[in-house]
């Protein structure tokens, strides 16, 4: 999703990215709209793009319980 844009973000010295979805993998099942919950391994990729800062409070953030 970021690889056309992976070069700028790691040009930064800080990099944030709010994260929407939580990344409780798939023990609790993968789902979309209305609950959502993305594989764990999102953010292991987001790490290796370049971002340093994660954002995780959302709205989202007790989709999964």
């Amino acid at each position: 999703m970021y690889k056309n844009v992976a070069d700028i973000i790691a040009s930064y010295d800080l990099a944030f990215v709010n994260q929407e979805t939580p990344l409780a993998g798939k023990e609790f099942g993968y789902s979309q709209y209305p609950n959502f919950n993305s594989p764990q391994e999102l953010g292991d990729n987001l790490i290796e793009v370049g971002f340093d800062i994660f954002n995780i409070a959302t709205n989202h953030m007790l989709d999964v319980g």
